[in-house]
């Protein structure tokens, strides 16, 4: 029997109500391809009713390929997603959260991408953080090489929700030993996928409706320090070369950094999450010196302080940011 063409993986713990939801927006869209996919559940040892919706769903659905797997215990983030992974078959791997809903119509879509072109990975770009999922959506893609993707696609392909990527897992044991903690293990993984491919899939279309849930991670350390360790393996592996990972970092600098760090010097937090200047400055200097962004954009907001802080803000960044938020709109 031949493995399915995706496995399609979804880590879960105490969510029934948000992961009832995601299921009843997925799982319709597998019937008329169902021996294509195949359907990971790992349940982190819930103690609310999730293993009763997952066998709800099972039954609604028993002509899918679903596997329901409960750890015994809480094994953490990491270790359901290692879990996910271990039980996946598919020749392809497609993280979901839990809190992840998919737009009607786009397993049909992203499924005719997979088979008539085998990419390296397929990414899918329009998310809207919305509970509920719309109307049937309307899709199109564009095609790049990996190089063009990951310098265009940047640092929203660290939600791993959004690529479905290569099942390569020749070299996972290593990945999770090197990654455990890290908050972009999926992103490394994805990186793993990269190699020796040259062919990505974009998917334009509003993909995934999100639920949002409370932000747990440290986004300075994130997308500097962990972020850092994940390209510097790339780089080391020959899967990015440097230019590649600098074009990324400084997008990430002024695309969503610069952003966070004027939030974090006006209100003193950030995602709910108090910290000291001189720990956000350590990590941001750690992860971020060695580009040019940095020395344009970020350090002359670590190094201006009292209204100085506040004239720099109005003159260089407020208009960019009230722009890039009325075009979302």
């Amino acid at each position: 029997m031949s493995n399915p063409l995706i496995t399609i993986a979804i880590p879960t713990w105490n969510r029934a109500t948000i992961l009832d939801k995601a299921l009843n927006a997925l799982l319709p869209q597998i019937e008329n391809n169902k021996d294509k996919i195949e359907i990971v559940i790992s349940d982190n040892g819930s103690d609310d009713n999730t293993s009763e919706i997952i066998e709800k769903h099972i039954s609604l659905h028993n002509t899918l390929n679903i596997v329901h797997f409960t750890q015994r215990k809480n094994t953490g983030y990491y270790g359901n997603f290692k879990k996910c992974r271990e039980l996946s078959n598919g020749d392809y791997f497609w993280l979901l959260s839990d809190n992840d809903y998919v737009a009607n119509g786009l397993i049909n879509y992203l499924l005719d991408i997979l088979i008539n072109n085998q990419p390296s990975f397929v990414f899918l770009r329009d998310w809207k953080h919305d509970a509920k999922v719309g109307a049937y959506s309307s899709f199109k893609s564009s095609v790049y090489t990996v190089k063009e993707g990951i310098e265009k696609f940047n640092y929203k392909t660290t939600l791993i929700s959004a690529v479905v990527f290569n099942n390569d897992k020749s070299n996972d044991t290593v990945l999770f030993e090197k990654f455990n903690e890290n908050t972009f293990l999926g992103f490394a993984y994805f990186l793993q996928s990269l190699k020796n491919k040259d062919k990505a899939f974009e998917i334009i279309g509003t993909s995934l409706f999100i639920n949002d849930a409370k932000v747990s991670f440290n986004a300075f350390k994130s997308f500097g320090v962990d972020l850092m360790a994940c390209f510097k393996f790339a780089i080391e592996e020959n899967i990015l070369s440097k230019e590649t990972v600098a074009v990324f970092i400084n997008k990430v600098i002024t695309g969503l950094t610069v952003k966070h760090y004027i939030l974090y010097r006006i209100t003193g937090s950030l995602h709910g999450k108090k910290h000291k200047k001189e720990d956000v400055d350590k990590l941001i200097t750690e992860g971020f010196s060695d580009y040019k962004a940095y020395h344009e954009e970020l350090k002359p907001l670590q190094e201006s302080s009292g209204l100085k802080f506040y004239i720099l803000v109005f003159k260089k960044h407020l208009f960019k940011i009230i722009k890039e938020q009325l075009l979302k709109k």
